[in-house]
């Protein structure tokens, strides 16, 4: 994601642990569960809602236990 954002790419991050405190103008952090299409829709929205469009979707659920270290 470092890379990414270093390059001018607008991340959202959804995890199940609210990360609110790392949000920056281009990262987003989301809280929210993938087994929850209630929660994931919400998230969705608040993506659109922020940049109007969202262009490309990663679905790693479970495969790293602490992604915070790849955020800021």
């Amino acid at each position: 994601m470092k890379l990414l954002r270093k390059h001018g790419v607008k991340v959202a991050s959804m995890d199940t642990i609210d990360h609110q405190e790392t949000a920056k103008d281009d990262f987003l952090p989301l809280k929210a569960s993938v087994s929850s299409e209630e929660e994931c829709t919400r998230a969705l929205q608040q993506i659109v809602d922020r940049w109007g469009r969202l262009d490309i979707l990663v679905n790693n659920a479970g495969v790293m236990d602490n992604m915070s270290k790849f955020w800021v």
